[in-house]
């Protein structure tokens, strides 16, 4: 329901919108931004009901852009980059997690918990990530992670076969003093992404997904995070 609602909101038919969200206890919110332009927000009527995110539309002309934070309460900074993409990249959407990864408990052999946006392919995250991506969207999923010998930055479309963006994007991140990289199925596996339903749904569908991995020294510092951010949107153009 809050899915189909937020279809009506992307396509204007607000007052359809607003009867389908409070059927589920969601509610439309206009906020007014004198810099960045204004958005609908759709989100619970009370914190921490059914906790399924916050999910913000630009209300102007956007672009084919779908920002996602999967992890905003465990992936330190997380949420400071994606408002920043939906503002840098003139995104469509950020989509923002209501939930810790591990709420319902930490993964174990053949079960992911299903508070994990990244991992749940049954989520309302993921229908949202469906509904409002196409073959020409370029997806920007931000993640935090901390694994000695690894990179600063990793970044993967989820397969071994990344998209050639990501390579480009790697080199200017690499140019703003980071050291960055591309997962191709055999280097950073334990950040490769290859159970994300969002990046199999993306290309499965023949659109650019961008999952992107920082370490703690990149979250940290505000100028790298923007730097991190400014590599992407001067790529996407």
């Amino acid at each position: 329901m809050v899915a189909e609602g937020i279809v009506a909101v992307r396509a204007g038919r607000l007052d359809e919108a607003v009867a389908l969200l409070a059927r589920v206890d969601y509610e439309l919110h206009e906020l007014r931004d004198p810099v960045h332009g204004d958005f609908l927000v759709v989100r619970e009527t009370a914190a921490y009901k059914r906790c399924w995110g916050t999910y913000y539309l630009r209300a102007g002309s956007y672009r084919d852009v779908v920002v996602e934070v999967p992890h905003p309460r465990h992936d330190r900074y997380t949420p400071d980059f994606g408002v920043e993409a939906l503002h840098r990249c003139e995104a469509s959407v950020l989509l923002v997690a209501g939930t810790h990864r591990y709420a319902n408990g930490r993964p174990r052999e053949g079960w992911e918990p299903p508070s994990d946006m990244a991992r749940n392919p049954r989520s309302l995250f993921q229908a949202v990530h469906e509904r409002l991506s196409t073959a020409s969207t370029d997806v920007l999923q931000y993640h935090g992670f901390v694994e000695d010998g690894y990179p600063d930055v990793v970044l993967s479309n989820g397969s071994a076969r990344p998209h050639e963006r990501l390579h480009r994007v790697a080199k200017r991140m690499r140019a703003a003093g980071v050291r960055a990289e591309v997962f191709d199925g055999r280097n950073w596996p334990s950040v490769g992404a290859t159970k994300n339903p969002q990046a199999r749904y993306t290309r499965r569908i023949g659109g650019r997904f961008y999952h992107m991995e920082h370490q703690p020294e990149v979250r940290d510092d505000v100028t790298l995070r923007t730097a991190m951010v400014e590599a992407v949107a001067a790529e996407l153009g």
